[in-house]
C-alpha cells in the first residue's frame, strides 16, 4: 500500500499540473490502474475482500464448531472450549486436516456475533435494586465467608450494605427494614434478581410465584417488586456493580456489537462506520458527560429485552405521537407481556418507513379495531404503495386454508328418500 504523500503527489501531478495520467505512470513508475486509483481516492482506500476467504477443508465442520460453541453458552466457564481444543476434537474426532489458524479465526469471529450487547438505562428518583453478595471475612479472628446485603438508589447511586453470617430469609427481611431506616423511607420499586427467597416458583409469560415471606414484605411496606431475567445479573447492574462512571457516549446500530468501527469527528456531527459502510450519524455534542443515542438503533435488542423498552436511556427523549402510547396500552391489556413485544415490532416499522406513514397505520388500526403488529404493517405498507389494504391470506402462506367446493344442485338429490347417493 502507498503512504498518503504519494497519493498527494500523483494528484498534485495530474489535478494541478495538467499532466495525463498515462504521463504519471510513467514519471512514477506506476501502473496505469494504481495512478487511476489514486486520483479516485485523496487517501489509500484500503482494501476489502470481495468475497469470504473460502474454507474448503473447514467448511463442512463448521456447523460442528456452532454446535459446540452453542452448548458452551449454558455450560460452566470452566468448561467451555477453547479454539486450540475445538481444533483437537475437529482432528481426533471428525478427521480435519486443515490448519489451526482457519478454525480459531472462525470460532474468534463466532464468538464476536454471539455476544450480548447490552441497553443503557435510565433510572428515575425513587427505586432501588437489591441483592446479595458474599466476601471473606475475620470474625473473632476466624477467617470465614460472610454474606452481605446490598440495596442501591440507582438514579443518585447512594447504597446500603450489611453483613450475615449467611443468606437467610432473616437476614433477607432484616436487610430491607435496616435499609430503610438509612435512606429514611421506602422506594416506589425494587429490582431483585430470582432468589429462591423472594421467589417460590418462576411460571409462564414471565410471573412469579412470590413466596409467603416476602409477600408479606411487600404488603407491610406497599412498595412495588420487579425482577430481572433469570441468571441475567446485568438486569440490575446498578447494584451489582455499585459503580458510577461518566462518559460521552456515541452509539451505533446494537447490531454492530463488538465489531471494529471508524469513528470520524467533524464540527458538526459524527459518523462511524463498519468496513467502509457508514452505519451511524449524531449530531456533534461539546457537553461533558452527554449521551447521544438515535432511538432506532436500540429497537432490534430493545426486541429481545422488552424488560428494557421503559428504562432504556436511548428512548427517555424520545417523543412519540399520543396514538402510539394508546396502541401500547391496548395491546398490553389484550396480550399481557406478548403486547409489550408487538408494540416494540411496530416500533421497529419507523426503521424502514417515515413517521407519519407508521403514524397513521396505528390510527387507522385503533380506528378499525386490529389491535396489533400484522395490522399495523399491512396499513403502512397500503399507504406507502398507495392501494387498499389486502384482505386476502397469499402473504401468510403458514396460516390454514380452507377450501370449500362449488355445490351442484343434483347434490341435494341424497336427501331425498329413495334416491342414492
Amino acid at each position: 500500500m502507498f503512504a498518503v504523500e504519494s497519493y498527494a503527489a500523483v494528484r498534485r501531478f495530474v489535478f494541478v499540473e495538467g499532466n495525463s495520467q498515462r504521463e504519471a505512470a510513467k514519471v512514477f513508475g506506476l501502473s496505469r490502474e494504481t495512478i487511476a486509483k489514486m486520483c479516485r481516492f485523496s487517501l489509500p482506500p484500503g482494501y476489502t475482500r470481495s468475497k469470504p476467504v473460502a474454507k474448503p477443508k473447514l467448511g463442512l465442520l463448521l456447523p460442528v464448531i456452532d454446535r459446540i460453541l452453542a452448548e458452551d453458552y449454558v455450560a460452566p466457564v470452566k468448561q467451555r472450549h477453547t479454539a486450540k481444543r475445538i481444533f483437537e476434537r475437529l482432528r481426533d474426532e471428525h478427521g480435519y486436516g486443515g490448519g489451526y489458524t482457519v478454525v480459531k479465526d472462525y470460532v474468534r469471529q463466532s464468538r464476536v456475533r454471539s455476544r450480548e450487547t447490552f441497553v443503557p438505562l435510565a433510572h428515575p428518583p425513587g427505586h432501588a435494586q437489591v441483592d446479595f453478595g458474599e466476601a471473606v471475612g475475620v470474625i473473632g479472628g476466624v477467617r470465614q465467608k460472610v454474606h452481605f446485603f446490598c440495596m442501591d438508589l440507582p438514579q443518585s447511586d447512594a447504597c446500603f450494605v450489611k453483613a450475615y453470617p449467611a443468606e437467610t430469609t432473616e437476614a433477607f427481611l432484616d436487610g430491607h427494614v435496616c435499609a430503610f431506616a438509612f435512606f429514611g423511607g421506602v422506594p416506589l420499586s425494587i429490582l431483585y434478581d430470582n432468589t429462591r427467597i423472594a421467589v417460590a416458583k418462576i411460571c409462564g409469560d414471565g410471573k412469579r410465584e412470590r413466596t409467603q415471606a416476602f409477600t408479606g414484605l411487600v404488603s407491610h411496606h406497599l412498595f412495588a417488586d420487579r425482577f430481572g431475567r433469570p441468571g441475567k445479573g446485568n438486569d440490575k447492574g446498578k447494584v451489582e456493580g455499585l459503580v458510577k462512571y461518566a462518559r460521552s457516549h456515541f452509539m451505533v446500530p446494537t447490531c454492530y456489537g463488538f465489531q471494529d468501527v471508524v469513528v470520524k469527528g467533524f464540527v458538526d456531527r459524527v459518523v462511524i462506520l463498519c468496513g467502509g459502510e457508514e452505519i451511524a450519524r449524531h449530531p456533534r455534542c461539546y457537553g461533558e458527560a452527554m449521551f447521544v443515542a438515535n432511538p432506532l438503533h436500540y429497537l432490534a435488542l430493545i426486541e429481545t429485552k422488552p424488560g428494557a423498552l421503559d428504562q432504556a436511556a436511548a428512548l427517555q427523549d424520545w417523543t412519540l405521537p399520543e396514538d402510539f402510547q394508546h396502541l401500547r396500552h391496548l395491546l398490553e391489556v389484550r396480550m399481557g407481556n406478548k403486547g409489550k413485544r408487538e408494540f416494540i415490532q411496530v416500533l421497529r416499522l419507523l426503521e424502514a418507513m417515515p413517521m407519519e406513514v407508521v403514524t397513521f397505520a396505528v390510527k387507522e388500526a385503533i380506528h378499525i379495531g386490529a389491535i396489533g403488529f400484522d395490522a399495523v404493517k399491512q396499513i403502512a405498507l397500503a399507504r406507502i404503495e398507495r392501494r387498499p389494504a389486502r384482505l386476502d391470506l397469499e402473504a401468510y402462506p403458514h396460516l390454514p386454508r380452507m377450501e370449500v367446493k362449488t355445490t351442484r344442485a343434483t347434490d341435494y338429490a341424497s336427501l331425498l328418500p329413495g334416491i342414492a347417493a
